[in-house]
C-alpha cells in the first residue's frame, strides 16, 4: 500500500472525527421532526429548545447544531476555552479555563445550571459535551472550594493520574 493511499485513509478518518461531522451524522431535522442519534423529537411538542454544554470541541458542535436547528433554538450557554466568539445564534459562548477551572468557570457553570433548572417539563434541552468538559463545567458543592478542587487536580495530574481517575475524583 502506498504512502498516498495511507494519507487518504488518515484524512478520511480525521474528517469523520471532526465535531461538525459528528453532529451532522447524529442530528437531522425534517420539518418539525428532530432526530438525534436515532431518537426522535417532535418540536411541536416542545415549547422551547435550549442548548448547553462544555468542552474543547463544543464550540464547533454548537455551530453545526445551530446550522441545523437555527430558528428552533430558544437560548443556551456553552463553556469553551477562550475564543473571540461571543455567540452562536442564540447560544451564549462563555470562556472558561482548562485543565484547571477558575472563577469564570464557576460563574459560567452556574448560568448553565440556572438555564436547565428554569426549563419547563415540555422544553427540550440539548447538551453538548466534549473533551475538557469536566474541567469547563465545574461547580464545587458546599464545603469544597474552587482552590481545593484546583490543587487536588494539579496534584493528581502531576502524579500521573489518567483522565478516568481525575473524573472519578471530580464527580465525587
Amino acid at each position: 500500500m502506498s504512502i498516498s493511499i495511507l494519507k487518504q485513509f488518515a484524512q478520511v478518518a480525521l474528517a469523520a472525527l471532526r465535531p461538525e461531522a459528528m453532529i451532522s451524522d447524529a442530528v437531522a431535522l425534517r420539518g418539525s421532526q428532530l432526530t438525534i442519534a436515532g431518537q426522535r423529537y417532535d418540536l411541536r411538542k416542545h415549547q422551547r429548545v435550549y442548548v448547553v454544554g462544555a468542552g474543547k470541541a463544543t464550540l464547533a458542535m454548537a455551530k453545526q447544531l445551530n446550522a441545523i436547528l437555527g430558528k428552533h433554538i430558544t437560548a443556551g450557554y456553552i463553556n469553551v476555552p477562550a475564543t473571540g466568539q461571543q455567540r452562536v445564534g442564540k447560544i451564549i459562548v462563555q470562556h472558561t479555563a482548562h485543565p484547571f477551572p477558575n472563577r469564570a468557570t464557576v460563574i459560567a457553570s452556574k448560568r448553565i445550571l440556572q438555564c436547565v433548572q428554569a426549563a419547563a417539563p415540555d422544553d427540550l434541552i440539548i447538551c453538548l459535551i466534549s473533551g475538557g468538559g469536566s474541567s469547563m463545567l465545574t461547580l464545587p458543592r458546599a464545603g469544597v472550594t474552587l482552590q481545593l478542587k484546583k490543587n487536588l487536580t494539579k496534584k493528581l495530574m502531576h502524579r500521573g493520574a489518567n483522565i478516568t481517575a481525575l473524573n472519578t475524583v471530580r464527580k465525587h
